[in-house]
């Protein structure tokens, strides 16, 4: 014990000096930049993979780095002062890059990457003369999180498109396939805003595969999906370790849930308490292509169906294949299919100069559906199919939103009806809407579907603004005046 004892006192002694050196300066030498990303994390690229400094690969680089140049073992508090030191050098570096997960892009907006995240630290860059498989550069710095898988190496089939491709994979027909092949590839778009695309179907008619393929294609993960969170925290982190971010089996989608898919969708910023510390806060800034999937009408909140295409998946017809046949063909289709892909990428950027591909009336998620326009003949997605099939679903969004509030929203209409317009304060709406609801029931009883005050009335109808304007010709106005917040509540002679 006495021997054990005095060789780690000669250890961690600062006098011994002879031959030692911290973790930090005997990995200098594979340290090839320091920075930091736009939301102040700090980075470093090692042997040309970019590193997050709080983390466990760079801690491993930390750990084996210095016995294999000193013979001695290195302690926990050495890693973490080797760490902060790190940390420092990179916020003080003054150099500020892009931290991309799967799909990048350049700094000029002329070519995209993504990572294949293979053990050779190649990507693709897609410029509009074509693609091609390179090098990591560092003009785009990718980070591989746990669980992310590598991509096969696309190939070149100018015969098929992804339409014909992925049609044996999901289970999807005819305005849901087109749908489903826009998302697809929208989750290629260096820039949100992204569509949420929400699922749905009876029991067993593959909703759960069809998510997977989805993601698999372009972000393979031993995580394909994830159940219901618990907590927005639990969001974040999920959103923060994958490009694509997929939810099977939910039942619901709680008010929170839907207010942050809303959020992430567009890219937001995730904010809490920076670890170890009582003021400073640590910021996570995320925008990513969403899948969820669920029985019935799992989305109901206007403000995210606002966001979403509805694929509706119909029984299966036929006979169906086993997992292992099911997943080999996958696997087979996955390089062909991801080269389609790659070849719409580059005629999107072909096209999006050119004035004749332009949207003149650009509906909701406008980038996203100038994105598929532009790249929708490469697709396979016959001229004006998508933008049509893309309008219905939006009106049937509408509806879904429409029926969740079906009781309020036929009281407006009959209230409207009765007027040719109407102004007043949200208060005076509230109390001449609660007493025409009122009206003929027995002893004059409020309904239990009646909001069940001013604010929440206010918030509801903020959600349905555009959903009764769209699809019941109803406008709903707000602003100020002397009298403070005036609503203007018009039935409009068409219905768009």
């Amino acid at each position: 014990m006495t021997g054990q004892k005095a060789s780690s006192t000669a250890v961690h002694s600062p006098a011994h000096t002879a031959g030692s050196s911290t973790p930090y300066e005997a990995t200098l030498s594979t340290i090839a930049e320091y920075f930091v990303d736009l939301d102040g994390h700090a980075y470093v690229v090692v042997r040309g993979q970019t590193l997050p400094v709080e983390s466990r690969e760079l801690a491993d680089e930390l750990r084996t780095a210095c016995p294999m140049k000193t013979g001695r073992p290195v302690s926990s508090i050495e890693i973490a002062t080797s760490v902060d030191t790190i940390g420092a050098l990179c916020r003080k570096s003054g150099i500020v890059h892009a931290v991309f997960d799967r799909i990048g892009v350049s700094v000029d907006g002329n070519a995209l990457y993504v990572d294949l995240a293979n053990d050779h630290g190649e990507i693709i860059q897609v410029t509009r003369d074509g693609w091609k498989i390179i090098p990591c550069t560092t003009e785009c710095h990718f980070v591989h999180a746990h669980g992310q898988l590598p991509l096969p190496c696309p190939t070149h089939n100018p015969d098929d498109s992804v339409l014909t491709l992925i049609n044996p994979l999901v289970n999807l027909t005819g305005d849901s396939l087109i749908l489903g092949v826009a998302a697809l590839f929208g989750t290629l778009m260096p820039h949100g805003p992204y569509p949420v695309v929400v699922i749905t179907g009876e029991q067993g008619c593959g909703k759960s595969t069809a998510t997977r393929v989805l993601k698999q294609i372009v972000d393979p993960s031993t995580t394909p999906w994830r159940f219901a969170p618990r907590s927005p925290q639990d969001v974040a982190i999920a959103a923060s370790r994958q490009w694509i971010l997929a939810y099977n089996n939910l039942s619901t989608v709680q008010p929170w849930f839907s207010d942050l898919l809303c959020t992430i969708n567009s890219g937001g910023t995730y904010s809490t308490r920076t670890l170890y510390t009582n003021a400073e806060e640590s910021s996570l800034t995320l925008a990513r292509p969403i899948i969820i999937n669920g029985i019935g009408e799992l989305v109901v909140r206007g403000d995210l169906l606002d966001r979403s295409i509805i694929l509706k998946l119909n029984a299966f017809e036929g006979g169906r294949m086993t997992e292992q046949v099911f997943w080999g063909t996958f696997d087979t289709l996955q390089p062909a299919i991801l080269g389609a892909l790659l070849d719409a990428a580059v005629c999107a950027l072909q096209h999006r100069d050119a004035p004749e591909w332009q949207i003149r009336e650009k509906p909701r998620m406008a980038d996203f559906a100038q994105w598929v326009v532009f790249g929708e003949e490469a697709l396979g997605i016959p001229k004006g199919d998508f933008l049509r099939a893309y309008a219905d679903n939006r009106s049937l969004a509408s509806q879904v939103a429409m029926d969740d509030q079906n009781d309020l929203v036929e009281l407006l209409v009959r209230f409207a009806d009765l007027r040719r317009g109407w102004r007043g304060s949200i208060a005076d709406l509230y109390a001449q809407l609660k007493a025409q609801s009122t009206s003929g029931s027995l002893g004059g009883a409020v309904p239990s579907w009646f909001p069940h005050s001013v604010r929440i009335l206010s918030e509801t109808l903020t959600r349905l603004a555009p959903d009764l304007q769209r699809a019941r010709g109803i406008s709903i106005a707000r602003h100020r005046s002397n009298r403070g917040h005036i609503v203007d509540l018009i039935r409009t002679q068409g219905i768009s």
